[in-house]
């Protein structure tokens, strides 16, 4: 099994909820917020609909470029 990939703690779970309620990046931001309340990237998963991978994914992005890389490209 592959090492957890680490998620930045500059942001709280409440300033991400808070930023995606004008913002089109919802979705992945709920999700980081998820993990940042102690839940499992699975309870991400499971929240958004969508897979593991795409909670590695958006969590990635969070970690480069904060709730601005979670924007749709």
């Amino acid at each position: 099994m592959a090492a957890a990939v680490q998620i930045r703690t500059d942001y709280t779970s409440d300033e991400l909820r808070r930023h995606g309620v004008k913002a089109d990046q919802t979705r992945r931001l709920l999700a980081v917020a998820v993990i940042l309340d102690g839940g499992s990237r699975s309870d991400a998963a499971k929240t958004e609909g969508v897979g593991l991978h795409v909670i590695r994914d958006w969590v990635m992005r969070s970690n480069t470029g904060g709730p601005e890389a979670l924007k749709t490209r």
